[in-house]
């Protein structure tokens, strides 16, 4: 759907026969980032680079889905607002990190209250 209504390259492949889930990936792009450039590019150049980036967002940003959440089929994983789906993911970060004892820089309990206290809500 993607690479029908935008210019971004991609590649996706929904038929679970390589990967047991549906992906995409997007095409990176050669060169240097913009970052590591921006002190040697003119004003004008800036400008109209940030111009382009605009226009690839809008078009990935004009894509409407009937869901939020990751692309699958799998119910347990679309939600009907953005809020429900961050927080979904979110969830499964903290949780699969806590499993697999990875270390953000961070305390996960800490992580947790934080965003508890921020929205009201208990994240389990």
């Amino acid at each position: 759907m993607v690479k029908q209504v935008t210019a971004v390259t991609l590649c996706s492949d929904f038929s679970k026969n390589l990967i047991q889930s549906d992906y995409f990936f997007m095409s990176a792009l050669k060169g240097q980032s913009m970052y590591s450039l921006r002190r040697k590019l003119k004003p004008e150049h800036v400008k109209e680079l940030k111009g382009k980036i605009n226009d690839y967002l809008a078009q990935l940003h004009g894509i409407k889905g009937d869901y939020f959440g990751y692309f699958t089929e799998n119910p347990d994983h679309q939600f009907l607002t953005w809020k429900e789906g961050f927080h979904h993911m979110l969830h499964l970060i903290v949780n699969g990190g806590i499993r697999q004892t990875y270390r953000y820089g961070f305390l996960y309990g800490k992580l947790q209250y934080r965003y508890a206290k921020h929205n009201g809500e208990y994240l389990p």
